[in-house]
């Protein structure tokens, strides 16, 4: 059965990327294929040796300007023209990148950069998988630097995950990773570049690179690369066992971006599809359009994270990334409640210890927002982030107090005279929604509710866009700010 699925996976990813590279082109943009291991371990993230001698055969014959990824990330800063440039990058610096992957680049005459997990040079590193494999040894890094093929670059010290350690213990790491090339005589001697363990990036992750002299860093999120695009969380293409021959062709022509967007629209349909199981188990429609901004805004997150009225059992504790380390509280205590708090009073908590804060659904039983607002600032990092719901129509927070029903002009005013940068203030719910919203408590039965519920969100999307604008009458407010 799994096999079947997996070949089922494996043709739709194939028609996916086909339509998506049929008219493809990688003008006026450029792509990194991102490799981990060459040869026949197990690992799901091994090419095996022959598919990659076809790969770089493929990256030959297309005729594309190969360069290193140094020079790739010094055209984007100045802006010059990158149309049908590529990058070969391989992660964590495996035994196999000098026994299989660095002849068949050579005898294809194809740089590449490697970046190092500095602490296991001559070791063993163990992947997600649980299966050890070998290192590059110290020899195999200097033999290979004098081919002028191959560059090195740190991928940090231990391999340490952003959003699993402090910002000074993620500096010490980089630290160490540069030291390390440094006395191999193999550091970069003008474009220094990071690769982010995991992919995993923190709010501070940027600001903290470039500190300490880094130029640019590449992520694994899928796309090409456009002059403008953030410097410090550039796009890699995965290669991997599992990808296929169209696959690796289209993705030479330049199909990422197309098809990251169709993946997109498939998010968005899934967000819908739980929109309505929302309904559907009797959640207000308040509490479904306030689950779908989570899935829109807070995929991306890792790392500390405070949730301030969180409860024991927050509804929306499934759609948080697991990669997080997560406190709870609540004005109560109870079972899953790591603290128990006076929202009115200053937080227990050590100044810049979160990367972000939460805080739904419960702004308008604040007395003092802005007190409230500058302890949110105390506790979260330089380049942390909030979010927040603030109910306007409805009332979600089972408390008797309820002080203010703030605008979105309001609240605005409120982040900026606390120092926020105000990232987004977006409503969810206009007055079809409202209205079923106050009938919530009438639906006898959760079909009828569902039936409602779903014309009237398709009606918010026809209400006029002047009328929406002049008489706004939302739900409530979902807010992203950034220290």
């Amino acid at each position: 059965m799994q096999k079947s699925n997996n070949t089922i996976t494996a043709l739709a990813k194939d028609v996916l990327y086909g339509l998506c590279g049929a008219r493809a082109s990688l003008s006026q943009k450029a792509t990194v294929l991102m490799y981990h291991a060459v040869g026949d371990n197990p690992a799901f993230f091994t090419v095996p040796t022959r598919k990659f001698v076809w790969q770089m055969r493929m990256v030959q014959k297309k005729g594309l300007r190969v360069i290193q990824l140094s020079e790739l990330i010094q055209k984007l800063k100045a802006k010059e023209d990158v149309s049908y440039c590529i990058s070969i990058t391989f992660d964590d610096g495996y035994k196999d990148f000098y026994t299989e992957a660095f002849p068949i680049l050579k005898q294809y005459n194809i740089p590449a950069t490697v970046f190092l997990a500095t602490d296991f040079i001559g070791a063993f590193m163990t992947n997600s998988e649980g299966i050890a494999l070998p290192m590059l040894e110290k020899k195999d890094i200097q033999d290979m630097l004098e081919s002028g093929l191959v560059e090195y670059m740190p991928h940090g010290a231990h391999h340490c995950v952003f959003s699993k350690h402090s910002p000074a213990e993620i500096r010490d790491d980089v630290m160490r990773s540069c030291e390390t090339l440094e006395e191999l005589g193999v550091a970069p001697k003008k474009t220094t570049i990071f690769a982010y363990p995991k992919g995993k990036i923190t709010p501070w992750a940027k600001s903290l690179l470039e500190e300490m002299g880094f130029v640019g860093a590449v992520s694994v999120e899928r796309g090409d690369m456009h002059c403008g695009d953030d410097i410090f969380s550039l796009h890699r293409n995965a290669i991997d066992s599992a990808t296929t021959r169209t696959q690796f062709l289209a993705i030479l022509r330049g199909a990422s971006d197309r098809v990251e967007r169709v993946l997109k629209w498939r998010v968005t349909l899934v967000r819908v599809g739980h929109f309505c199981r929302d309904l559907l188990r009797g959640k207000t429609i308040y509490r479904a359009l306030f689950h779908m901004q989570i899935e829109k805004h807070m995929g991306h997150i890792a790392g500390s994270v405070l949730d301030i009225a969180s409860g024991a059992r927050p509804s929306y504790r499934t759609l948080i990334s697991h990669n997080t380390s997560l406190t709870t509280c609540d004005v109560l205590s109870g079972e899953g409640v790591d603290a128990v708090l006076d929202f009115n009073k200053p937080l227990p908590f050590a100044d810049a210890s979160y990367d972000y804060v939460l805080f739904f659904n419960a702004y308008y039983i604040l007395k003092d927002r802005d007190a409230f607002l500058r302890e949110v600032y105390r506790v979260l990092r330089p380049h942390g982030e909030v979010f927040l719901a603030s109910p306007f129509l409805g009332g979600e927070m089972a408390g008797p107090d309820d002080f203010f029903r703030v605008t979105k002009q309001g609240l605005e005013q409120d982040f900026l005279k606390n120092g926020f940068t105000v990232s987004s203030i977006e409503r969810f719910g206009e007055r079809w929604t409202s209205v079923v919203y106050l009938l919530h408590p009438f639906f006898l039965f959760g079909f009828i509710r569902f039936v409602f519920a779903t014309i009237a969100y398709m009606l918010d999307f026809l209400t006029p866009k002047k009328i929406r604008t002049l008489h706004p009458t939302p739900l409530g407010y979902f807010c992203v700010l950034k220290k």
